[in-house]
């Protein structure tokens, strides 16, 4: 009886081992079954089916999209460095591949996604940046090109941020014109962020500290200009009218309180 079962085991075995086999060695269906784990978020499976898949089949039309797809599993589960690698790599090989535009933005998301607030070291934010701006401006018009646009400004948003809170402490310390260049920095470099208009305002700020009017009245009628029915826009007309009324009573170099 046991070498009965044991013969029909090994019916049962060779048979299952007959139809994996050919699913095995046929590259379009070992991509599909990576898929649908990456679909499924199951990325931990994704990760090793497509690396497998990638060591198996190196040189086939599908090993693009399968190295692709192993960057992609590499960002959703935050191993952004491995990400970075295998989006590289795809640029690298696979230049005007199907997948290399989605690619290079997701290269820009692992850079981001290494980077750190405003109040710290801001290298990978620049990286990041200058990867979604080629993103942007080497696909332009996909929708890989439009979501590089929109991380590009946040980027911004973020490395001008920095430049304006270090603005602030530098006022804070009681050194205004140090401030000021970090105020006019994040005016020039990122305008068309919000922290432009607020560094405008402490602009004014930093000059009424030094006791120059005429030179804060003129930065809180850009903000006023610029804004004039917002919150910020309402407390610079203030800031005008007492800096005017300073004027008037002749006290030049007293500073004022905010």
């Amino acid at each position: 009886m046991r070498k009965l079962a044991t013969f029909f085991m090994v019916v049962l075995i060779a048979g299952c081992a007959a139809t994996e086999a050919p699913l095995l060695r046929d590259p379009a269906a070992r991509l599909e079954v990576a898929r649908e784990a990456y679909d499924q978020k199951k990325y931990d499976s994704a990760i090793e089916l497509l690396k497998q898949f990638v060591s198996d089949f190196p040189g086939t039309s599908l090993t693009g999209e399968a190295i692709y797809y192993l960057g992609s599993s590499y960002l959703k589960t935050k191993e952004y460095a491995l990400g970075v690698a295998e989006f590289e790599r795809l640029v690298q090989d696979f230049p005007k591949g199907e997948f290399t535009a989605q690619a290079e933005y997701e290269l820009g998301l692992c850079y981001f996604g290494q980077s750190r607030p405003a109040p710290f070291d801001q290298e990978m934010t620049l990286r990041a940046l200058a990867q979604f701006e080629h993103a942007e401006s080497e696909y332009e018009g996909t929708p890989a090109a439009l979501e590089a646009q929109k991380m590009a400004e946040v980027c911004r948003s973020r490395l001008a941020e920095k430049e304006y809170r270090a603005g602030l402490v530098y006022l804070k310390l009681g050194h205004p014109e140090v401030a000021r260049k970090y105020f006019e920095n994040t005016i020039v470099s990122f305008s068309d962020t919000e922290w432009a208009l607020l560094a405008m305002y402490e602009e004014g700020i930093s000059f009424e500290k030094q006791g120059l009017w005429n030179e804060a009245i003129a930065a809180y009628n850009k903000v006023k200009d610029d804004n004039p029915d917002s919150h910020l826009g309402r407390k610079a007309d203030q800031r005008i009218l007492a800096v005017e009324k300073k004027l008037k009573e002749g006290k030049p170099g007293e500073a004022l309180n905010k």
